[in-house]
């Protein structure tokens, strides 16, 4: 008796999916499910070391691939020891958290791979940053990272960008639908790691303070977890 098309349709599917998993060193990570409470300090949003900002502009470069090789030895060193230490533990790793936290999925796959072979390829461009994108310091797709031919770099600048880079299509949805975890989520999920920018808009967006501008004590954090009615209050500016 031969099966039902539907049901074969359906195992061919699934058995796409898992190649595809395999080939890309696509790892599935099981969370709690639940959306984790947004931080107000952000001492304890500091994930990763490597987001640390840079105290010096000494030795800033445009298009150096001495720098840029370093740099892509730095960030490759991350995602392997992330990659590992989930092997090892079966438990999710910092990445991996930030990323359950930031999206409140049960499920994530992480395409540790594919995101290793664009670091790996990265390189300098024009072409992408011209006209309004010309600030921009990098662009990532699913499977390339394209950097700013036009902007000076540090080292530390370049581990911040490539790593940023890096963690756009990192994550993925598990659950049917589309896959793709939204920008925003992305960036309040590097937010958590201790990237700076996007902590900047994190406490913009969620607790209404400018953070460039903003010093507290420990009594006024305090205020500020314990007041439901901190994120209607008014910008603070110097």
């Amino acid at each position: 008796m031969k099966k039902p098309a539907r049901t074969i349709k359906h195992s061919i599917k699934e058995r796409r999916k898992k190649k595809a998993m395999i080939k890309h060193n696509i790892k599935r990570v099981q969370g709690t499910g639940r959306k984790a409470k947004l931080l107000c300090d952000i001492r304890k949003m500091r994930g990763v070391r490597v987001f640390d900002p840079s105290k010096a502009r000494y030795g800033a470069r445009i298009a150096s691939e001495p720098m840029l090789a370093r740099a892509k030895e730095y960030v490759l060193e991350i995602l392997e020891k992330n990659k590992k230490q989930h092997a090892q533990t079966g438990k999710p790793t910092v990445l991996e958290q930030a990323f359950l936290d930031a999206s409140g999925e049960k499920v994530l796959r992480f395409a540790y791979g594919r995101r290793m072979n664009a670091v790996r390829n990265a390189k300098f461009t024009k072409k992408r940053f011209m006209g309004k994108f010309r600030t921009d310091h990098g662009y990532a797709d699913r499977v390339k990272i394209e950097l700013n031919e036009y902007a000076p770099y540090t080292e530390k600048d370049l581990q911040i960008v490539l790593l940023h880079e890096a963690l756009h299509y990192f994550a993925g949805r598990a659950r049917p639908g589309n896959p793709d975890l939204t920008e925003e989520v992305e960036h309040h999920a590097m937010s958590l790691l201790g990237d700076r920018d996007e902590q900047i808009d994190y406490f913009h967006k969620h607790w209404n303070v400018d953070i460039l501008h903003y010093s507290s004590t420990v009594a006024q954090r305090k205020r500020r977890r314990t007041d439901p009615n901190w994120g209607s209050k008014i910008l603070l500016e110097a």
